[in-house]
């Protein structure tokens, strides 16, 4: 008889069982969770890039062409437009920042050359977007996000036209 042989018993086989149970359950809701956060975050930024980047663009081309006279805030088919007047070798061409069939859009033409909301060239897609000159030195540009929420900026025009 061999008495040093230990015994198994069933017991320590279901221990094993549930222990790994156990491990493989929390490391599955732990993946779970850090997909969850990840969608969320990826959610968040894509709307704030949409968002905020359209507010940033246009607040930018303002700065870069604050010139006196030259900015002005006007209706393209019944859209608020941004409208940048610029010479160029003398003949004088106007920029349209403008919302059209969901997207932003920009457009370099002649001054007074007509033209179709559809000739714009697709900057990104926006939900809503307006543009409206406050007072002489104050624009307003506002977006909406994709939960709806309103977004706004207010840019001082330093060439006072």
């Amino acid at each position: 008889m061999n008495f040093n042989k230990p015994k198994n018993h069933v017991i320590d086989y279901f221990f094993i069982l549930g222990l790994f149970f156990v491990f493989t359950t929390t490391a599955l809701v732990v993946v779970l969770i850090g997909v969850n956060v990840y969608e969320s975050t990826v959610a968040n930024m894509n709307e704030n890039y949409t968002s905020r980047t359209s507010l940033t663009y246009v607040g930018e081309k303002i700065r870069q062409n604050d010139s006196s006279g030259n900015i002005s805030v006007g209706e393209i088919q019944g859209a608020s437009a941004l409208m940048i007047e610029k010479n160029v070798n003398a003949i004088p061409y106007v920029i349209y920042i403008y919302a059209y069939d969901g997207k932003l859009k920009e457009l370099f033409i002649k001054k007074d050359q007509p033209f179709l909301p559809g000739d714009g060239e697709s900057v990104m897609e926006v939900a809503y977007f307006n543009i409206s000159k406050l007072s002489n030195n104050l624009i307003k540009i506002e977006t909406n996000d994709a939960n709806g929420k309103t977004l706004e900026t207010f840019i001082n025009l330093h060439s006072g036209n």
